[in-house]
């Protein structure tokens, strides 16, 4: 990039950078690529302009949409549906899991049709506490936590079991609906829609930036690249 980089630029040049860590970990943790034996920037050039010419290396885009999920679900919570946002809560989270579980299988060197077949079927819970544990990913405990509370909720309104309300001499007792209801407002009630957007938005940086060979990567692009 020649002359003085305008902002625009240095944004393009920055994402374009980061296009480059996942295809170039994926070759370090398959010994295709070893960053101690990368000694010049014409060795480093070799390197990524092979990449982008086949799906194995190719350059992937993951794209988050936390802001506008946390919109939705907080209209909901404004239109006194906590039902509602829970389901799109857990939907959000299982998004964002699974995201990172396809990220570090690809780094690993499975395609995406391995890694679809992996996830399917595959407990959420599952994925937090034995899938990324194996894969050397550690969810904040906080993060696990939530995923927990809001897969409980899920789960009722899911298979929801329609018990009536019920009335009688000594006193009755509600139904399921208003039930559920209760116990997914008193989760938003404990859980701020501000904390929870914090912990999920650090979800993905804090399970990525554990991943040896991404940092092996990064580091290898700001050797040459500056």
């Amino acid at each position: 990039m020649t002359g003085t980089p305008t902002l625009q630029n240095d944004e393009l040049y920055q994402a374009a950078k980061k296009l480059i860590y996942l295809p170039l970990a994926r070759k370090i943790y398959l010994k295709e690529v070893t960053p101690d034996e990368i000694l010049t920037s014409e060795q480093f050039m070799e390197i990524v302009s092979g990449m982008g010419k086949s799906d194995i290396d190719a350059f992937e885009v993951y794209v988050s949409s936390i802001e506008e999920q946390f919109a939705t679900i907080d209209q909901c919570l404004r239109a006194g549906s906590p039902q509602s946002a829970a389901v799109l809560l857990f939907t959000l989270i299982e998004g964002e899991v699974n995201t990172v579980v396809r990220m570090l299988l690809r780094i690993r060197g499975m395609n995406h049709k391995q890694i679809t077949e992996a996830i399917q079927g595959t407990n959420l819970f599952v994925k937090m506490r034995v899938l990324l544990p194996l894969l050397n990913a550690d969810p904040a405990d906080r993060f696990v936590q939530i995923v927990r509370e809001c897969q409980k909720i899920r789960n009722e309104i899911v298979h929801f079991k329609a018990s009536p309300d019920m009335w009688h001499d000594k006193g009755g007792s509600k139904g399921g609906y208003d039930v559920i209801k209760e116990r997914a407002q008193d989760f938003f009630n404990r859980t701020s829609i501000e904390d929870l957007m914090s912990e999920i938005e650090d979800f993905n940086p804090v399970c990525m930036g554990a991943c040896v060979f991404l940092q092996q990567a990064v580091r290898l692009v700001e050797r040459f690249s500056g």
